[in-house]
């Protein structure tokens, strides 16, 4: 049932965060054929990757199914408004879109900035299993209070500054939420003591309504959730510089508020008892700081279904309620999509599609792929690992190094890639 997902994930999401409390060994396991487990450890030695068990045994990898990574704690995922990318080979990749043209598609992924994608290689543009985006980064969604400025920090982040008492911006639902998440990246931009700015979310079933809101501070305290009265259990995680991304999760069932991949407040019994009808972020009190705001995400969870038969001989664009339109996708950003056909030019944004599918490009000329492991790998957008295959060539505490044939060489945080199977020889 729909209601229950958000109630289910926080599950999950409230076990993995437990498990980072239990101290792990950061020995690596491996199966072999037979489905013996052996605990040990996976070097690279000249370009052959050696697995040495705590005995001291050398096993080939070749002769093993998988190797499993211990749990790591990578750099958080702050992106927004994800999709999963499948490759016509079956490798899938996990991020924000950048751009799409003729020739690429660039990404914005967990472990890399920029990653570009021939298109020829793209099967499709999925959005994330479970959600569909209905607002990202989209300034004139916002009504806004006391003339807050869009500024431009750093080389490539746009973001709201809020340094005045009273100032906020507002995002008022056409259509009520009644399962969903909203996600938004912030930072003291000019930290002071006696700053403080908020996060509200305001749900209302008939009359009734309540406030859940999260509180900052300009002076590094413990991070505050405010239910109304709503039971929950609240966890003490103090504020620290940089950048972080907030996001409240919701459902008839649970309510979870979650900072980075710290839990701040959860409540997996109950919701909060109404629909989202109204997102406002404040400035309550500068004191003489700032802090600015960006990434702003809102997501509804949904029940998935198969999506309806594609047309092979054109691309196609699949809106939210499974309408197709069939042409040549011509170009793609953050924000929108071009598609041209017998209906001239026609430009959509993602909020209002659940993906797109290309026509598979005519067979290239032979060219003998070398891939010898597939990784599965941690996006930080969703459950499920993100698949990429080629070889290792470089491998220490820190890094995992694949050699990719169509996207060169990928340089992963080794905390990112949560196992390795070596490929059949077949498959080389």
């Amino acid at each position: 049932m729909l209601r229950d997902r958000p109630h289910r994930i926080g599950v999950m999401a409230l076990g993995v965060f437990l498990s980072l409390l239990v101290p792990t060994c950061r020995a690596e396991e491996a199966w072999r054929g037979d489905g013996a487990r052996l605990r040990g450890h996976l070097t690279l030695e000249g370009d052959r990757l050696r697995f040495q068990t705590t005995e001291g045994a050398a096993i080939p990898p070749d002769t093993l199914t998988r190797i499993r990574f211990p749990q790591g704690k990578p750099t958080p995922c702050r992106l927004g408004a994800g999709r999963r990318i499948l490759l016509w080979d079956g490798e899938q990749i996990t991020g924000q879109i950048i751009d799409l043209d003729k020739d690429k598609l660039r990404l914005r992924t967990a472990w890399t900035d920029r990653l570009e994608i021939p298109r020829a290689a793209v099967s499709s543009i999925e959005a994330l299993p479970g959600w569909r985006t209905i607002l990202h980064d989209d300034a004139k969604a916002f009504a806004t209070q006391g003339n807050p400025e869009w500024k431009k920090i750093g080389e490539t982040t746009t973001a709201l500054v809020l340094n005045v008492d009273g100032q906020e911006i507002s995002h008022p639902l056409k259509t009520s939420l009644s399962a969903g998440r909203f996600g938004v990246n912030f930072r003291d931009q000019a930290p002071a003591r006696g700053g403080r700015w908020t996060v509200d979310l305001q749900f209302r079933h008939g009359e009734r309504s309540r406030h859940v809101t999260l509180a900052l501070s300009g002076n590094g305290e413990d991070f505050v959730v405010d239910a109304e009265g709503m039971k929950g259990t609240a966890r003490k995680v103090k504020q620290t510089p940089g950048w972080h991304r907030s996001m409240v999760q919701f459902g008839a069932r649970s309510l979870r508020w979650t900072c980075d991949d710290d839990v701040l407040w959860y409540n997996l019994d109950e919701g909060p008892g109404g629909f989202l009808q109204k997102v406002t972020i404040r400035c309550r009190q500068a004191g003489g700081g700032a802090a600015a705001w960006t990434e702003f995400c809102l997501e509804r969870a949904v029940d998935e279904h198969p999506k309806p038969p594609t047309e092979t001989e054109q691309d196609e664009v699949r809106s939210l309620d499974d309408d197709q339109l069939f042409g040549r996708i011509l170009r793609a950003d953050r924000r929108t999509l071009e598609i041209e056909g017998r209906f001239g030019k026609r430009s959509f944004p993602w909020t209002t599609l659940s993906g797109c599918s290309f026509l598979r490009p005519a067979a290239p000329p032979k060219e003998k792929k070398r891939t010898t492991v597939r990784l599965y790998i941690d996006s930080g957008l969703r459950a499920e690992p993100d698949l990429l295959e080629g070889v290792v060539t470089a491998l220490d505490g820190q890094r995992v190094v694949l050699r990719h044939t169509q996207l060169g060489e990928l340089s992963l945080d080794r905390d990112r890639v949560r196992e390795l199977r070596p490929l059949p020889s077949d498959a080389k």
